[in-house]
């Protein structure tokens, strides 16, 4: 089982949003996707980060199914999460490759970011923050089985093509893009209750800083796909 969801968060005098979520179910698998997004209208926004706790939206973002992974009964003991060794230069390589393909200039490391993304991991709950974590934008992702960080952010970018520069769908790609974001950290958990009865999952958390997909600020994606 695998899913994905992103957090965005402005701060008190960002836009308002609206939420939707969207959930796709193969024969092979099963996976979510959710996404906190700014709507086009003004007020204050909280898709997941914000100095005054704004509040949330959500975009469809159709995912990709891949096969799943073989369950397990999960034990008590299996709840309890685990952190295992972050490689935190796999998720800023991983992040700056795909923003140099877009001309956007490269992501830092931020280990106040990381600690926070570690803490919010080991809670193992697959949901948005609400805006507990600060301004940041969030984007999360768990898997039963074998889920690296390559993977994780893999599936934080798979909506890479639904993006149109034209209608600024802003989506989990959008935010790992942003030109207006400078800094990046992540963690990760290993948690046994996140899909009951398939084993335990793998949970990735990575947060983004100042967050992106403010609308106001869509040109910073824009200029990277219209001439």
């Amino acid at each position: 089982m695998i899913s994905s969801t992103d957090t965005l968060t402005a701060s008190s005098d960002a836009p308002t949003t609206a939420a939707q979520q969207s959930t796709l179910t193969s024969s092979a698998a099963s996976i979510t996707v959710s996404s906190d997004v700014p709507s086009a209208t003004s007020s204050s926004v909280t898709p997941t980060t914000s100095s005054s706790v704004p509040p949330t939206t959500s975009s469809n973002v159709p995912p990709t199914t891949q096969p799943k992974p073989s369950s397990s009964t999960s034990s008590a003991a299996a709840s309890q999460p685990t952190s295992p060794q972050v490689d935190q230069q796999t998720y800023l390589d991983l992040h700056n490759n795909l923003r140099s393909q877009v001309g956007m200039p490269d992501l830092q490391w931020s280990d106040d970011l990381a600690a926070k993304a570690q803490s919010y991991a080991e809670q193992c709950q697959l949901k948005h923050s609400d805006g507990a974590l600060g301004p940041v934008g969030e984007n999360l992702a768990a898997a039963t089985g074998s889920f690296d960080a390559l993977q994780a952010v893999e599936l934080f970018v798979q909506d890479q093509f639904a993006f149109n520069p034209i209608q600024l769908n802003l989506n989990h790609y959008t935010q790992v893009i942003w030109r207006s974001t400078t800094q990046l950290g992540c963690g990760m958990a290993t948690c046994g209750n996140i899909f009951p009865g398939d084993g335990d999952a793998t949970y990735h958390v990575c947060l983004y800083d100042p967050v992106g997909n403010i609308v106001g600020e869509e040109t910073l994606v824009h200029t990277v796909f219209v001439c």
